[in-house]
């Protein structure tokens, strides 16, 4: 018993930095956790729960999301409120997911690397408002991010790899979307084939059966329980991604096919990756993009330093480069992304790595560089009030608390500079050689102190901004949601007919009220009620709006603006109802 102690308490010592990021992560997001249903999805996701799993009713919809749903089904077992139990779900992935992100740093660099690299990641605005919601995005970006360490470990390791296999089934099952992170599995057979000229058949073998058969354990209920049969299954599916490609932007454009590309990736990359994960916003404003210049030039360095044939710089080009998929079949959202921000975190963290590994320190030249950068932090700072996520109602503390944090910092920056600067130089080309940025010689745990304050140094501008845009994910109710408040309290269920617009039929049903949305084939079934006498109560992500307009006349009565990116799905939606209404249709 006492061995087992030592063990825990030696254990504990060892990764104590582990420990405190996980504490901090759990601290932010707790608190937080939203206090209504954001989307369309969420309210797929929470009548799922509540009602039971029928895809064919969208609860959810296709593809399923199996094990995300009995994930939530269990917790909700025992918290008895499904709302609570998804973002609690979230919450707690969006905390846990900072291990295996450490623990992969660390393999790449070296452990002070890998907690400051861990802090940076767990700020980062958008994985941080998204931990708070209640759909399956960041729970899948943690499963995600937990086979993807045990694969870079998988290449010399036969267990990892198993283990890698079984996770990653686990992460599919979460979100099918997944399934293109299976060519990660890939990496260590690739490895092993270049390092020792074999490829190990029998454990290839071992990994895709492990793989599969956990698989069918979601896959089948998903087929039997939520559709009824095969056939309805894939119709389901088709159904959905015919949706999806239809709303794509992609379908719409007539410009030339590498066109298309260059605008899906580029809007990904600067918009979506860069912009919109870091500021909460994808608007290229001169505030934004200096926010964003930070990130930009870390991976610019990433790949003016990658060697093919680095294990981790490959490994981390193949992670981003099934992001391919994602971008360019479907209608790609923000929160599609939030599994490929941990390998473009580490990218940049290490091009930061190898930048500050070269650089010649002189005590003088390291006070005026840290003071240099502070300088620069105070400008992000700024021009801080340029960025979007004004319009979420993001208010920055006083000047006087920057100018209180920036003497501070520059006060460390002279101490540190003036013990560790001299001798620094010596000692790390001793160590790491002519090209040991990606080594894990003792060196890499031993980074220059400026690295370490700079990263400390962008932690502050993303944290602050992740807890102010988390805060609106807490308070703040989606535009949809409103939108269903608004009829629920106004109009008479017997004297209006509410159409299925694709965003609000789930939250009519989560909530519970006699007004059920009229799930639609054809235009004519609202003609018909029309006739009827029945008043129409359609939003302008009605299928059949334009048609609507024309024919019957709708008259605006509400819109409703979205506050935070939570719901970049639908960020404003407007509410018409037909030109003959009167007040007897009221309550």
């Amino acid at each position: 018993m006492l061995q087992r102690f030592a063990f825990i308490a030696r254990y504990s010592r060892t990764h104590f930095a582990l420990w405190f990021l996980l504490g901090i992560a759990l601290a932010s997001r707790l608190p937080l956790l939203s206090l209504s249903l954001g989307e369309v999805d969420s309210g797929n996701f929470y009548n799922a729960i509540k009602y039971g799993y029928d895809i064919t009713n969208f609860r959810p919809h296709a593809p399923g999301y199996p094990l995300y749903v009995f994930i939530g089904w269990s917790l909700n077992a025992v918290i008895k409120d499904p709302l609570l139990s998804l973002t609690l779900l979230s919450a707690l992935t969006g905390s846990l997911i900072v291990i295996p992100f450490y623990f992969l740093l660390r393999d790449l660099t070296g452990r002070r690397l890998a907690f400051f690299g861990g802090l940076l990641f767990m700020v980062n605005p958008l994985q941080w408002s998204f931990s708070e919601a209640a759909l399956a995005d960041v729970p899948s970006a943690f499963f995600v991010m937990l086979a993807a360490w045990l694969t870079y470990r998988g290449r010399r390791s036969n267990s990892a790899f198993l283990t890698s296999c079984l996770v990653m089934s686990l992460a599919v099952g979460v979100r099918q979307a997944n399934v293109c992170l299976i060519l990660l599995l890939a990496f260590p057979v690739v490895y092993r084939y270049l390092t020792i000229k074999e490829i190990p058949i029998r454990l290839v073998a071992s990994g895709a059966a492990l793989f599969f058969i956990v698989s069918a354990l979601w896959f089948l209920p998903a087929v039997f329980i939520g559709t009824g049969g095969f056939a309805e299954y894939f119709w389901a599916v088709q159904n959905q991604w015919s949706n999806a490609v239809t709303a794509s932007d992609i379908s719409n454009l007539k410009s030339p096919w590498f066109l298309n590309l260059f605008y899906r990736l580029e809007r990904f990359f600067l918009g979506y990756q860069l912009l919109y994960s870091w500021t909460g916003s994808d608007t290229k404003t001169a505030g934004s993009l200096l926010l964003a210049t930070p990130w930009l030039f870390g991976f610019a360095l990433f790949i003016a330093g990658f060697r093919a044939r680095n294990p981790g710089h490959v490994f981390l080009a193949l992670w981003l480069f099934t992001l391919l998929y994602p971008v360019l079949s479907i209608h790609f959202l923000p929160r599609y992304g939030l599994a490929h921000i941990p390998p473009f975190v580490i990218a940049c963290l290490l091009g930061y790595h190898y930048l500050f590994s070269r650089l010649r320190f002189h005590p003088r030249k390291f006070e005026v560089l840290s003071i240099g950068g502070l300088g620069t932090v105070f400008l992000l700072y700024a021009v801080k009030h340029q960025l979007p996520v004004n319009s979420f109602e993001v208010n920055p503390p006083s000047i006087e608390w920057y100018v209180g944090v920036l003497v501070v910092l520059a006060g460390l920056a002279f101490f540190i500079g003036q013990r560790r600067a001299v001798g620094y130089q010596s000692r790390h080309v001793e160590r790491c050689g002519a090209d040991g940025w990606f080594s894990t010689s003792p060196v890499v745990s031993t980074c220059p102190a400026v690295l370490v304050i700079f990263l400390a140094l962008l932690v502050i501008p993303f944290g602050l901004l992740g807890y102010d845009l988390a805060s609106i994910a807490h308070r703040s109710i989606s535009p949809s949601q409103r939108l269903v408040t608004m009829v629920e309290t106004t109009y008479d269920p017997s004297k209006i007919t509410v159409c299925w617009d694709n965003q609000t039929h789930s939250l009519f049903e989560a909530s519970e009220s006699n007004i059920v949305p009229v799930g639609l084939r054809d235009v004519g079934e609202l003609y018909e009620a029309y006739e009827a006498g029945q008043a129409l109560l359609v939003s302008d992500r009605c299928q059949w709006f334009e048609d609507l307009d024309d024919n019957i006349g709708l008259t605006e009565i509400a819109h409703f603006e979205g506050v935070s990116p939570l719901w970049s799905k639908a960020p404003s939606i407007r509410l018409y109802i037909t030109s003959t209404f009167d007040s007897t249709y009221g309550k």
